[in-house]
């Protein structure tokens, strides 16, 4: 993890254990959390979309817990890659 995350996620364990009550959780036990939390999202969300494909009618079997539409909500980090010289297909796109 690069240092500028790593500072982040240790400001956030500081955050939120200023806030709790009386346990202490450590950098890497809230980053598996909120990646267990994402996965569970990222699962729910697929099987909403399969749960509307259904043929039949009647309600959907399955419907976005709150947290998961506040997870899905979180604008993800995108990269862009490096310039290069030897492929580019800027002219071959015209």
């Amino acid at each position: 993890m690069c240092s500028a995350k790593t500072a982040a996620w240790i400001q956030i364990a500081q955050d939120f254990n200023t806030n709790a009550s009386d346990e202490y959780w450590d950098m890497s036990t809230l980053k598996d959390r909120w990646d267990n939390m994402k996965r569970k999202a990222k699962k729910n969300k697929a099987a909403v979309q399969a749960s509307k494909k259904k043929t039949g009618g009647g309600p959907p079997e399955f419907e976005y817990a709150c947290i998961d539409l506040i997870i899905m909500s979180i604008p993800k980090e995108r990269g862009t890659g490096f310039p290069s010289s030897f492929d580019d297909d800027e002219d071959c796109n015209g």
